[in-house]
């Protein structure tokens, strides 16, 4: 009857005109003012991850939408099947429920890599975090810190330190303790100066090579925007563990996020002011996308 609809109509009323303002003051807005702030901000430490944890975050609702739609529609269909082909046997219907479940598993698995995905990033984000906060203590001895440097839309520097004792590239690896073998404490590291051992029977070149591909790339730009020969030196951290080194030179320096300020500070300097700006000036250009 008509008043069904028209009480339909009322009790929803609310809800249409919430919709009719919100999309006429949006549009309204753009239309009659604009952002006081137009310049662009540098990248802050972990900035491609906090994107990548944007976006898993936008899709996580679909996610499971998806999942339950594809699960409920595959239901019914089989379930409806069953009825034109064979509406009395046990079997079929004991098989559709086999598949149902078949297909459950394998949207739980889908659902759990989407959600390991998203722990992973939060703890490499949060480990830039820390390793950024520690290297910006550097601005205060005259050094330029530079975070989450776009080498390629594809990959990135964690961060660059440009200080009068050189250029420096460092990879942040955040690594989640494990159960130590026997004797040995979950929170060290040991460096060879080829092989890292972890305390749980790993030993790899973890993060080794890509940090010397990192510093090698940024080298051979830096050289190439600048006019100038510019060796970058590579670092890599573990925020989190201590390292315990075993070798007195290495091609790659491994530290706990806490000792490097000091390491960079006590090496002699290499680069004249006049190297320092251009240096800046190029990286400052790159890292400098940040928009409102």
């Amino acid at each position: 009857m008509w008043w069904k609809t028209f009480f339909n109509f009322y009790m929803a009323l609310p809800v249409l005109l919430a919709f009719g303002f919100i999309i006429w003051s949006t549009i309204r807005l753009r239309r009659t003012t604009r952002w006081p702030i137009s310049q662009k901000l540098l990248r802050p430490p972990g900035e491609s991850l906090r994107k990548k944890l944007e976006q898993l975050d936008e899709f996580a609702p679909m996610q499971f939408a998806v999942v339950t739609l594809i699960w409920c529609l595959c239901l019914l269909g089989m379930f409806q099947l069953q009825k034109i082909l064979a509406p009395n046997s046990w079997s079929v219907f004991f098989t559709i429920l086999s598949i149902g479940i078949l297909i459950a598993i394998a949207g739980a698995w889908w659902i759990n890599r989407y959600f390991t995905k998203a722990a992973n990033y939060s703890l490499g984000y949060f480990g830039e975090r820390i390793v950024g906060e520690g290297l910006n203590q550097l601005l205060r001895e005259g050094c330029h810190v530079f975070h989450d440097f776009p080498a390629d839309p594809k990959w990135n520097i964690d961060h660059i330190v440009v200080a009068p004792s050189g250029v420096y590239a460092v990879e942040t690896k955040a690594r989640r303790k494990r159960r130590a073998q026997k004797g040995k404490p979950d929170h060290v590291i040991i460096y060879d100066g080829d092989i890292l051992s972890f305390p749980h029977a790993e030993q790899n070149r973890y993060g080794l090579d890509q940090v010397i591909a990192n510093a090698k790339w940024l080298s051979g730009y830096l050289s190439s925007a600048t006019g100038e020969k510019v060796w970058v030196e590579p670092i890599l951290t573990f925020p989190g563990w201590w390292i315990e080194r075993r070798a007195k030179v290495t091609n790659v320096q491994v530290f706990n996020p806490g000792e490097i300020p000091p390491y960079v500070l006590s090496r002699p300097a290499r680069l004249t002011a006049q190297s320092i700006k251009q240096i800046v000036h190029q990286l400052d250009q790159k890292c400098r996308d940040v928009e409102f």
